[in-house]
C-alpha cells in the first residue's frame, strides 16, 4: 500500500493570472522635455517638489477645484469650470505676480481642453504654463525673469 507524503510532495503548477483586468508590471521609462530617460514621477511627487521650489522663491499656492463635484450626503456643485488649471500662485508687493500652473506626471501633457484654457489665460496678459518636473519649471521660471524682477524691487 502506498502512502501520500503531504509534506514533501511537489504541488502542481500554477499558472499566474493578473489580478481583475491590470498586468503587474514595472512602470515605463519615459523621457522629459529635455530628452532625458528617467523612471516616470506621479503628479502628487512632482507637486510637492513644485510647491517647495516656489514657495522658497515667496510664491503663495492655492489650489482650483475644478469639474463636478459630489458631496457625501449627494449633493452636487461645480467647482471652476473644466480645464482650469491645478494651482495659482501669488506673490506680494512689490514683486507681485500671478501664476497659474497645470501639474502633470513625469512625461504626461495637458489635455486639449487644458492647453486652451492656458493659452487664453496668457492671452490675458498672466503667466501660466505647466510643468511635469521640477526642471521643466526651472527652465520655464528662468526664461520669464522672475529672478530679475525680484533684484530690482
Amino acid at each position: 500500500m502506498e502512502t501520500l507524503d503531504l509534506f514533501h510532495e511537489e504541488p502542481p503548477p500554477v499558472e499566474k493570472q493578473p489580478v481583475g483586468r491590470f498586468r503587474l508590471r514595472p512602470p515605463a521609462r519615459r523621457s522629459d522635455r529635455a530628452g532625458t530617460l528617467r523612471p516616470p514621477e506621479m503628479e502628487s511627487r512632482v507637486q510637492a517638489r513644485i510647491l517647495e521650489y516656489l514657495a522658497r522663491r515667496g510664491w503663495r499656492s492655492h489650489k482650483l477645484h475644478a469639474g463636478r463635484f459630489k458631496t457625501l450626503d449627494g449633493r452636487i456643485f461645480w467647482g471652476e469650470e473644466e480645464g482650469t488649471p491645478d494651482r495659482i500662485f501669488v506673490r506680494a508687493w512689490p514683486r507681485a505676480g500671478v501664476l497659474y500652473l497645470e501639474l502633470k506626471a513625469t512625461g504626461e501633457t495637458p489635455s486639449a481642453l487644458q492647453a486652451d484654457k492656458l493659452a487664453k489665460l496668457r492671452a490675458q496678459g498672466f503667466h501660466a504654463t505647466w510643468a511635469d518636473s521640477i526642471e521643466s519649471l526651472d527652465a520655464w521660471y528662468r526664461a520669464q525673469n522672475f529672478t530679475q524682477a525680484s533684484k530690482a524691487a
